[in-house]
């Protein structure tokens, strides 16, 4: 009974392809130039557990499935939709770009959604950035940096990841009124966000900054809470009146990874009157001398408000 009721809700949902077309038109666009549409997305849906992926999207807009708090299925479409119309007149291939759209790793999703953010935000804020550029061009098949932006001391290069629920598990600590609502210590997570750090610089930028590719330029890592928030950031609701002011931990910037030059731990917001989401700064950490502006002037949150920021 419960498979009929999902596949009656496809066949709904298929029925309202044509006015999410219309909302979505560089979508839309994009999915008929690789030979796919939302309908096929809607069809290829499957019940599971796992956070939302593209085709869930597409499922829960044509469906008419009630909106909640700020990283939604409708909020991911309107950022993509975004994502689309700014890079593709930049240059971005299209048919990688549609590959990770639509790929069927929520993993995969969650890690484009990140991107379609920062994608927005460095555009709204006429950044001449560059998207997915190659760390080393003379190598056959160099790593590509999800983004590289101009500083007044040179280029830094970006890479993006996002936390999700799964990648956020830490081991059990002791009882305490946090861990009762789903959290961890401040420490926990604070250390789990080097560590993710960390491992995203050492996959993407130390072999090629050791080697010379990127001799004398600095790298940053743009780490995203996304469905994680609950998990990792109740500790800081319940840490007192210091709130998320939090200086950068020890041993995150260290001599081994010399060319790190920021962390940026952020949540994704949806502000009012918009559709699209946005960077919500949590912890802001930069190596000290190094000057930096990538949110717009704005400093970092202070302050947590649970009806908002956490899912």
């Amino acid at each position: 009974m419960v498979w009929t009721t999902f596949q009656q809700t496809i066949a709904a949902a298929m029925a309202e392809v044509g006015p999410l077309e219309g909302k979505y038109p560089a979508l839309a666009a994009l999915a008929r130039q690789h030979g796919s549409s939302f309908r096929d997305q809607i069809a290829a849906c499957t019940e599971h557990e796992e956070p939302l992926r593209f085709s869930d999207c597409c499922l829960m807009a044509a469906s008419g499935a009630p909106r909640w708090g700020h990283c939604d299925h409708a909020s991911y479409l309107a950022t993509l939709e975004r994502m689309v119309k700014i890079l593709l007149p930049m240059g971005a291939p299209p048919k990688k770009l549609w590959a990770k759209i639509k790929n069927p790793s929520q993993t995969v999703f969650l890690d484009t959604v990140a991107e379609a953010v920062w994608t927005v935000h460095f555009h709204e804020l006429a950044l001449d950035f560059a998207y997915e550029v190659p760390l080393d061009p003379l190598k056959a098949m160099p790593k590509d940096a999800d983004f590289r932006v101009p500083t007044k001391d040179g280029p830094l290069w970006l890479d993006s990841i996002a936390i999700s629920v799964q990648s956020a598990s830490m081991p059990a600590e002791k009882p305490s009124a946090t861990r009762f609502f789903g959290g961890r210590s401040k420490e926990a997570s604070v250390n789990l966000f080097m560590k993710k750090a960390h491992s995203k610089y050492d996959k993407k930028f130390r072999r090629e900054v050791n080697d010379g590719a990127l001799n004398g330029q600095q790298t940053g890592i743009l780490l995203s809470l996304l469905k994680a928030e609950k998990e990792l950031l109740l500790p800081f609701v319940f840490s007192g009146s210091e709130g998320l002011s939090v200086e950068p931990p020890n041993g995150l910037f260290t001599e081994a990874r010399s060319a790190l030059a920021c962390v940026l731990v952020t949540n994704f917001i949806r502000p009012e009157g918009q559709e699209h989401l946005v960077p919500n700064v949590l912890f802001r950490w930069i190596q000290t001398g190094i000057e930096l502006c990538l949110t717009g002037g704005k400093e970092p949150s202070v302050a947590i408000d649970p009806s908002v920021n956490l899912h």
